[in-house]
């Protein structure tokens, strides 16, 4: 069974922003002001219509991706810290040991399994342009993952205490090429992705309902939905000096009520445990199995996509900021996302 997407997280779109389409920092050392990130808009390209889909080589791709994204975090911190520009300067207020960076900890072999997505791209069935996006995304990620790793053992280890930040310099002059071809790459990746992942998705709901699997059947719909709503809020004419205040109410109340309507349905049928038999975590036997944890898990993160939606709708009808809302309805999303992987494909 094919692995659930995550929409990208709320601090990968910023930094995007800020370093794909922000350019340098200004003199001084002062912060980027992010920038509004442009939606795309590739050609799709329809997987063979003769090859089964190779969920294990999307899931590969999936993980892969899911990482990388993480990895944004770690850019976050550094140039929250350390100017975006050529000559390397701490920002005013920083201080190099501010960074958390724990990439390369406990990530097991993420490069080796970089070069297995190498191996998967030359084999079939063929998607040529995600198989094209990974063999131009791997080699510039490979470059970003090792540059930053020697920047985050550089910074625990605390020598730049004794060397006057000089292998700082030198280890930023290093890092700062591969960010934004590496960037650039990886929202090209994200954007096949994304059509490979609609290419089978009509044939995957005809499947679940062809089977009554309508747990997975409900939890994709939800998810899809979810997605619709946070792009359509997100949108730029709702972005105004770091809010966002929705203006064209009726189609967000819409896209909202499909939320609800569809929530109320997998609530539903999580309550049947003929339906929960057909998943791979959650068919509990009782509240002392480990399952029924799964379960409530699963629950509770469905029940908090609906509630914060409905609270964002409440919130944009009174026309007022709904971007806390957002961000969890974005955290439930993830996190139910992580519970259809884990406790639905198993």
């Amino acid at each position: 069974m094919k692995k659930m997407t995550l929409l990208p997280r709320l601090l990968s779109l910023a930094l995007a922003a800020i370093l794909v389409l922000g350019g340098c920092s200004s003199a001084g050392g002062t912060k980027n002001t992010p920038a509004p990130t442009p939606e795309a808009t590739p050609a799709p390209t329809a997987a063979p219509e003769d090859a089964a889909p190779n969920f294990y080589k999307y899931n590969t791709y999936l993980d892969t991706l899911d990482y990388l994204y993480d990895n944004l975090g770690y850019l976050n911190s550094y140039f929250g810290v350390v100017a975006f520009q050529e000559e390397f300067a701490v920002l005013d207020g920083g201080e190099y040991g501010d960074m958390q960076m724990s990439v390369g900890m406990a990530t097991g072999d993420v490069l080796g399994r970089m070069d297995e997505c190498l191996e998967l791209a030359e084999e079939e069935p063929s998607y040529p342009d995600m198989d094209a996006a990974m063999k131009t995304l791997i080699p510039l990620a490979k470059s970003n993952e090792e540059a930053l790793l020697a920047v985050a053992s550089y910074a625990r280890s605390g020598d730049w205490r004794e060397d006057g930040l000089s292998k700082a310099a030198e280890l930023h002059a290093a890092l700062l090429p591969t960010v934004e071809p590496f960037m650039d790459a990886l929202e090209a990746a994200s954007e096949q992705l994304d059509i490979l992942d609609k290419s089978f998705q009509d044939g995957e709901l005809a499947r679940m309902q062809e089977n009554d699997e309508m747990i997975a059947y409900y939890t994709s719909i939800l998810l899809s939905e979810t997605e619709e709503f946070y792009e359509l809020a997100t949108a730029e004419e709702n972005v105004v000096d770091g809010q966002v205040i929705v203006q064209n109410m009726d189609e967000f109340s819409a896209a909202a009520a499909k939320v609800q309507e569809t929530g109320a349905l997998l609530l539903e049928a999580l309550e049947d445990k003929g339906q929960r038999g057909k998943t791979a975590k959650l068919d509990y036997m009782n509240e002392d199995d480990l399952k029924f944890q799964y379960y409530k898990s699963y629950t509770v993160h469905v029940n908090g996509i609906v509630s914060y939606v409905s609270e964002a709708l409440s919130h944009a009808g009174n026309g007022e900021d709904i971007l806390g809302s957002l961000e969890f309805v974005e955290m439930n999303y993830s996190d139910l996302v992580s519970d259809y992987n884990d406790y639905i494909v198993g």
